[in-house]
């Protein structure tokens, strides 16, 4: 069974998280521009049918990826939140703390790895 966390701990999981968050809100950014500067260049009369295709796969990617980043940025504030609240690194599910090997490698979990388990396989 995991330990509670420290004070110490737990501010150096929030440093972590912060500075998760700030590169992938940078990542999002980047890719937000690169986007949106993309945008305004489709015109069919420019390229066959392939390079319209590309491109549209390529934005098709791209905005995957912004959301997937935006989603996990929504659960590092979350994760910051709970880390303020003192509920951070306790499983939502059962309410033992989440082992510290997990919230090394996913510092914005909600559930412990038995749980997440469960929840999946429902």
């Amino acid at each position: 069974m995991a330990k509670k966390l420290t004070k110490k701990e737990l501010k150096e999981y929030r440093d972590i998280l912060i500075e998760r968050r700030n590169m992938l809100t940078g990542t999002i950014d980047s890719i937000g521009v690169a986007y949106s500067s993309r945008g305004g260049e489709r015109d069919s009369a420019s390229g066959d049918e392939a390079d319209l295709g590309s491109e549209s796969i390529a934005q098709e990617f791209a905005l995957s990826l912004l959301q997937n980043e935006s989603n996990v940025v929504q659960k590092i504030d979350d994760a910051l939140r709970r880390t303020e609240s003192g509920e951070f690194g306790e499983c939502e599910e059962c309410e033992e703390p989440i082992a510290k090997e997990r919230l090394r490698a996913i510092p914005w979990t909600k559930c412990c790895v038995e749980c997440q388990r469960k929840a999946e396989m429902l």
